[in-house]
């Protein structure tokens, strides 16, 4: 989890399940990371890009060619920022700043939906055109 958010796993506030009347487990994250971040993984690694704005430490994650974006990014669509911590304009800003700088041949995998690429969202994502 980003380090910026990592109290939100024991505050069901924050993590959204007191609205739904569960309780929020007590808890605490193997590993915080921040942006730019690394991890091995195998023989090669993997790296971690803070995009808030879906939540405040909303994080993609890169290995190889290819970004798992989360709730970021989606196949022409962006995550939704009215979660707290949530903000259109830093999720814009997320992917115009720093996915939309990754190779234009890189594979997007989103939280949902299908797969896309970087070239294809900057050239018909309608919330966000690079």
């Amino acid at each position: 989890i980003c380090s910026s958010e990592a109290d939100s796993l024991n505050n069901g506030e924050l993590n959204l399940c007191s609205p739904f009347g569960a309780s929020s487990p007590k808890t605490k994250a193997d590993i915080t990371v921040c942006h730019g971040d690394t991890i091995p993984f195998g023989n090669k690694e993997i790296k971690f890009l803070h995009t808030p704005g879906h939540t405040v430490g909303s994080m993609c994650i890169c290995y190889e060619d290819a970004v798992f974006t989360g709730d970021t990014l989606f196949n022409l669509s962006i995550g939704r920022c009215d979660f707290p911590g949530g903000n259109f304009d830093d999720i814009i800003a997320s992917i115009k700043n720093k996915l939309y700088t990754l190779p234009r041949s890189t594979t997007v995998y989103p939280g949902h939906g299908d797969a896309s690429t970087i070239d294809y969202e900057k050239n018909n994502n309608p919330f966000v055109r690079g």
